[in-house]
């Protein structure tokens, strides 16, 4: 069962996140680094979510610190 779908969008510095979940849409760009990793962890668990599915549309090396 899949509550939510998770886009992100990678740029050297910044990621583009959007979450679709149940009836509505958030959308924000975050910092490609620790401090904005911590925020979408934040974000996704202010949700209260049991499952995600994720998309990933990266840009060479730079998804790498988000996708691990």
């Amino acid at each position: 069962m899949i509550e939510a779908i998770l886009g992100i969008d990678v740029s050297k510095k910044d990621l583009s996140v959007s979450l679709f979940s149940k009836e509505t849409f958030k959308s924000r760009k975050i910092s490609n680094d620790f401090d904005g990793f911590k925020e979408l962890t934040n974000l996704l668990k202010k949700q209260d979510l049991t499952h995600v599915m994720t998309y990933l549309e990266a840009t060479g090396k730079y998804g790498e610190g988000i996708s691990n």
